[in-house]
């Protein structure tokens, strides 16, 4: 009799599949699994919706940024075209009547290397200020004019040093670097000041 318990407990079918009921219920819950899963990924896709739509309210409900009226003006040469009006109405007639200096700074680059300075003549006007950029591309090299008591201390491989001056000489002034021997085997160049 313990035998005839053990078998009808374990199946109900005599090929050894499972039971009907026990194959329902595994469909029930693969259902119910997908069902879940579906729910789960429609709540995803619906908050990324809701976040996006609110983010697009967000960008609609900032307040437009007022540009400065010099936005998209070209500079040209360290000045603007506003720079050149104002230093042709002089400073009483500019727009805003400021007391700033309007000296326009002409800007040169010289690049220093072994035994040379490119450009090797720089010209500027009598009365402007010069502001002198130099990048030493090996060894070391300074910038020296004597007369007008310009200096660019030394200055190593891959580094940049500036000075800034103001020509207030009519005249040829030669510049030179006077690291060792640097002058000697052709380092120099030649200041122009013209009126």
């Amino acid at each position: 009799m313990a035998n005839e318990y053990n078998q009808s407990t374990t199946s109900d079918n005599p090929n050894g599949f499972p039971s009907k009921g026990i194959v329902l219920a595994i469909g029930v819950l693969l259902v119910t699994a997908i069902a879940v899963a579906s729910y789960a990924q429609s709540r995803t896709k619906q908050s990324n919706s809701i976040s996006e739509s609110n983010q697009v309210e967000q960008v609609e409900q900032m307040e437009p940024v007022n540009q400065p009226e010099t936005a998209g003006i070209v500079e040209v040469d360290g000045m603007t075209l506003e720079d050149a009006n104002a230093s042709q109405n002089g400073p009483n007639n500019s727009a805003d009547n400021s007391t700033e200096d309007m000296t326009e700074i002409k800007v040169v680059q010289v690049e220093a290397g072994s035994f040379y300075f490119t450009p090797n003549e720089i010209r500027v006007k009598k009365g402007e200020t010069v502001r002198i950029e130099m990048t030493s591309v090996d060894m070391m090299h300074n910038f020296v004019i004597d007369e007008l008591e310009v200096e660019i201390p030394i200055t190593t491989a891959g580094n940049m040093a500036t000075v800034e001056f103001t020509a207030d000489e009519l005249g040829e002034f030669e510049y030179y670097c006077d690291v060792a021997d640097h002058r000697a085997k052709g380092q120099v160049g030649m200041l122009i000041v013209e009126e």
